[in-house]
């Protein structure tokens, strides 16, 4: 019996590893969806009347064999329905080769039932892989032997000691035959989708590389041997890939403007005379990548301007094993910058100029008052504002249009900046106010030049019939200092010369007003 019982577990492990290694690849487990787990059913019960045929068989006083761990391994793969299908085959499978029914038979298949639903619960929810072996085999062990003591009595336990260990120890070796080849069609199978995924992603890459026409990118050697030259190398440089492939960098660094300074540059810093790939190589030695403008001249003499991107490729030792340069043209770019610069400067000029009479806007009077008033205040010297408007400009405007009244603004403006010196600043403060911004200049200076100002703008006699000083178009002036009384900051300034406007006003028009003591600030 025992000899029967040894060959019985033989052979059935001997059909475990078969099946192993025929269905390695198929995604049987727990989680299987219902067609799967019958056909782990299946499977395994007809591995289980294989084991009848061949080894201890079905009659009717047998009822002790290791058909069990076939269920077990059953329920490992498959769960309740795979254990179930199985067992219930073997049953049936036992009932047909045995030819009859008595109480060996029908407790051999009792005993398979139940092991069948029994582990297909323990590995259903059980979790951890060695915890669903040992407690259904521990399960088995069990039902097998209660079955065999209810048939046998006392006589049973002669061999079921000894079928306990068997069972024990070929359900253990099952299980690592079963962990050993799950492991190794683990990892044969991530083995193959790496395989597939580096043979895509290679296939990807290579059409990434061809279809960037716009972007010339160019692999070598270790030694500047091109061994990639895309699609867009050939239409950036004019060379084709038969022509390149195989040759060195070196014949197209002849036509690069920039090569000159940066191999000498290099070889200062190599303390010796570099040339073709050695300059990246050199380059490259404090760090991965290079990043720079170039100027390239094509195949038919053409100039322009790329970026250029140079990274060196290392192996798994860290070393170089080539250099990869991604090159993008970027002449329109350079022409369009030009361009946007020449716009940006024309924007800011705008933003701070006047539109109608084409000096400094109350924007860049005000930039200016806080650079100016810093630089007074940091090399502590003079700063004095003139604050001036034109005389009755409302009636000027409702007799002679506001047309006129524009070209007055300008005529004024023109005569205000040729009567002020260069290191003045005029600005248009707002409707026909102006203001005038005088660096070094001292409270008495500034009352002088607005003076000047104020005769030049009457001697220009633009005719005025319906103002109340006079006949002509004439200014009113104030005039404050940064060192008067009172003024502790630019607004203060500002306050302050408005001020001494408006009293020039009340008091006559076509006058300057300086600031004094009946002026500040309290």
């Amino acid at each position: 019996m025992m000899i029967n019982l040894v060959a019985n577990l033989s052979l059935m492990l001997a059909v475990s590893f078969l099946f192993s290694l025929i269905y390695k690849s198929k995604p049987f487990g727990i989680h299987s969806d219902i067609k799967t787990k019958m056909i782990v059913g299946v499977i395994y019960g007809s591995f289980g009347i294989l084991l009848m045929l061949f080894s201890v068989n079905a009659t009717p006083t047998v009822i002790l064999d290791f058909r069990q761990i076939v269920i077990i391994s059953a329920a490992f793969f498959g769960g309740i329905p795979s254990a179930l299908i199985s067992s219930l085959i073997i049953v049936i499978g036992r009932g047909i080769f045995s030819g009859t029914l008595n109480s060996s038979s029908i407790i051999a298949m009792t005993s398979a039932l139940t092991v069948g639903i029994g582990c297909g619960f323990i590995c259903t929810y059980t979790r951890g892989y060695w915890r669903k072996w040992i407690y259904s085999l521990v399960f088995s062990i069990i039902v097998v032997s209660t079955c065999t003591y209810i048939l046998l009595g006392d006589e049973g336990h002669a061999i079921l000691p000894l079928f306990g260990v068997l069972v024990m120890v070929g359900g253990l070796f099952k299980a690592i035959l079963v962990r050993y080849f799950m492991s190794t069609n683990k990892q044969e199978t991530e083995l193959r989708a790496n395989e597939e995924r580096y043979r895509l992603l290679h296939s990807h890459l290579e059409a990434i590389l061809q279809s960037a026409t716009g972007v010339a990118i160019i692999a070598t050697d270790h030694k500047g041997r091109i061994s990639l030259f895309n699609k867009g190398a050939e239409v950036l440089l004019g060379y084709t890939e038969q022509q390149m492939v195989g040759r060195s960098t070196s014949m197209l660094f002849d036509h690069v403007i920039e090569i000159s300074e940066l191999t000498r540059s290099q070889s200062e810093s190599a303390a010796y005379q570099l040339s073709g790939s050695e300059i990246f190589l050199n380059v490259l030695h404090t760090s991965n990548s290079y990043e720079s403008e170039w100027t390239y001249r094509k195949s038919d003499g053409n100039v322009i301007t790329v970026n250029l991107i140079v990274t060196s490729i290392t192996d798994s030792s860290g070393q170089a094993a080539g250099y990869l340069g991604v090159a993008t043209d970027i002449t329109e770019r350079k022409e369009a910058e030009a361009k946007m610069r020449e716009a940006n400067a024309m924007l800011q000029k705008l933003s701070t100029i006047d539109g109608l009479t084409d000096i400094p806007n109350r924007r860049s009077f005000d930039q200016d008052m806080i650079k100016l008033w810093e630089q007074s205040s940091k090399h502590d010297v003079e700063l004095s504002l003139i604050m001036l408007d034109i005389d009755c400009f409302k009636q000027y405007n409702d007799t002679y249009g506001h047309q006129s009244g524009d070209d007055c603004l300008k005529k004024v403006a023109r005569e205000l900046q040729s009567t002020l010196a260069n290191d003045d600043v005029l600005a248009r403060y707002g409707g026909e106010e102006f203001a005038i911004l005088l660096p070094g200049s001292d409270l008495e200076q500034a009352r002088i030049t607005a003076e000047r100002v104020r005769s030049q703008i009457e001697e220009t006699a633009i005719p005025h019939e319906s103002s109340k000083a006079g006949r002509v178009v004439s200014i009113s002036a104030g005039v404050a200092s940064r060192r008067q009384q009172g003024i502790a900051a630019s607004s203060d300034l500002v306050r302050l010369a408005d001020k001494a406007l408006y009293e020039a006003k009340t008091e006559g028009r076509n006058r300057v007003k300086a600031a004094g003591a009946a002026c500040a600030i309290k």
